[in-house]
Parts: C-alpha cells; sequence; structure tokens
C-alpha cells in the first residue's frame, strides 16, 4: 500500500518536541496545495494532468463560504467528485474500506463543478484540503486524487 500520512500541526508541534527529526516532521506534511493553488512542497504526485481546483475567497473567516471553480478538468464520470476534508487525511479513496475512516465534510460531483456554480462551507476554524477524486486514469474503477486544493478557515 503507497500511501503518505500528513499530521496536523499540533502533532508536528508534539513529534518535535518528544525528539523526531523535524526534516521527517516536515516531510510529513509537504505537498498540498496553497489557498490559490500554488503548491507547498512535492509529495506522491497526485494523477491528474493539469487539472486546478480554484476558491474564491482562497481563505475563510468563519461563517463565510467559497465559490468553487474547476479548471482545465477533462470530462469527469458520474462517479468523479470533489471532497473536502481536514488536512492531514490520508491519501485514500473515502469510499473504500482502508479509507473508510476519513471525514468527508463536502462532496460535489465533479459533473456539477464544470457545469455550476458551486459554493462550500461554512466550516470551523482549521485546515482543509479540496480533492478532485477521479476514476479516469486507471483501467480499475479506483478513485484516485487528481488534483487537490489546501485552503484554512481563520
Amino acid at each position: 500500500m503507497n500511501f503518505r500520512w500528513r499530521l496536523p500541526l499540533v502533532m508536528m508541534a508534539g513529534l518535535v518536541a518528544a525528539g523526531a527529526a523535524p526534516s521527517l516532521v516536515l516531510a510529513q506534511v509537504a505537498g498540498t496545495t496553497g489557498g490559490g493553488g500554488q503548491a507547498a512542497g512535492p509529495v506522491k504526485k497526485d494523477v491528474g494532468e493539469g487539472e486546478t481546483i480554484t476558491l474564491t475567497p482562497p481563505n475563510l473567516r468563519v461563517g463565510e463560504t467559497a465559490q468553487v471553480s474547476c479548471n482545465n478538468f477533462p470530462r469527469p464520470t458520474s462517479a468523479d467528485e470533489l471532497i473536502v476534508v481536514p488536512a492531514g487525511s490520508p491519501d485514500l479513496d473515502p469510499g473504500t474500506p482502508q479509507g473508510a475512516g476519513i471525514r468527508v465534510l463536502v462532496r460535489i460531483y465533479a459533473l456539477n463543478c464544470t457545469a455550476y456554480v458551486n459554493r462550500i462551507g461554512p466550516f470551523a476554524p482549521g485546515a482543509y484540503e479540496i480533492r478532485d477524486m477521479t476514476t479516469l486514469y486507471n483501467n480499475d474503477n479506483r478513485r484516485e486524487i487528481a488534483t487537490r486544493t489546501a485552503f484554512s478557515v481563520h
């Protein structure tokens, strides 16, 4: 099984205090994209080919919602969806037994993202990630992360 765990900031601080190597701790959280889609560091490569998810505004205040825009998306299948998960959630499909413990806060069918205006939120303060889960890049009908965008709520 090839996946990487990313830990929330609070857990990272605990690991550093407990003597874990800082480079290991930083490697575990690198790889998400910033609120405007800018890369924050390398991790397992997402399977997409240039798709981006943009949130307007890119970072939210408590009580606000954001408009979701899908850019450069191929025609999605009916199984493809955008999901919002807490930052640090494993890179697994929440619809599988391995990903069953992943807390999905929002689901938007990808067909809707390319055709309609979608809004997400409001959320409690914290760090989140919106992910495009798609079956387009394999022949096994497995949902994989094509692209992702990190955002925060203050």
